[in-house]
């Protein structure tokens, strides 16, 4: 049996997305603007799942082996490195150093650290977890994935740090009309392409 996140999952989750934004805006008065980032951040979140943690595989109970499971992991950073997987490591995990001060105030540096270091441990033990339950590994448990996503959340992170400074100084009290001008002329350019 296989199960794969899609189909009939992605209107469960859609459904389920527009429930708690919903209760989101009647009962905790959110924005529409954190209610937007906040369901781009589940929508991203989902697709992290798809593409980290499905297709799960069962296999039948008598061929599992939980050990073919644990020697497959690899515990020594950069070994079989294969750039590929490492540009697509940290480009999975950008979003989210960039989503999550949109969605959470992060006061401290500290807070992003602690996340860069979560995100891919739980990917990783997931991982692990499902291939130990299910005594199939679809994806290989590596330490250098979880290297390569913790890069990914910091330099996502350092993304949203310029981007907001640009716009600080973009948006400061000198230079409102700027940013008026600026937007009107996305606005018009937008208008002018249709």
């Amino acid at each position: 049996m296989r199960i794969d996140l899609d189909g009939p999952y992605y209107i469960i989750a859609a459904i389920l997305l527009v429930i708690t934004l919903l209760i989101m805006r009647k009962k905790f008065k959110h924005s529409g603007i954190y209610l937007s980032f906040f369901g781009l951040f589940i929508v991203y979140l989902l697709m992290v799942a798809k593409y980290t943690l499905f297709p799960i595989t069962f296999g039948i109970p008598e061929f599992i082996d939980r050990e073919l499971v644990l020697n497959s992991v690899n515990l020594i950073p950069f070994n079989q490195l294969m750039i590929e997987n490492v540009i697509l490591n940290v480009i999975l995990t950008l979003p989210f150093g960039f989503l999550l001060p949109l969605v959470k105030k992060v006061k401290k540096n500290q807070v992003v650290l602690l996340w860069s270091i979560l995100l891919p441990l739980i990917i990783e033990t997931t991982q692990l977890l499902i291939g130990l339950a299910t005594g199939i590994l679809e994806r290989r448990v590596d330490v250098t994935d979880v290297i390569c996503n913790f890069i990914g959340v910091l330099v996502g992170f350092s993304i949203y740090r310029i981007f907001t400074s640009i716009l600080k100084n973009f948006v400061s009290d000198n230079n409102e009309d700027k940013f008026e001008q600026f937007l009107n002329y996305i606005i018009q350019r937008n208008l002018l392409e249709k």
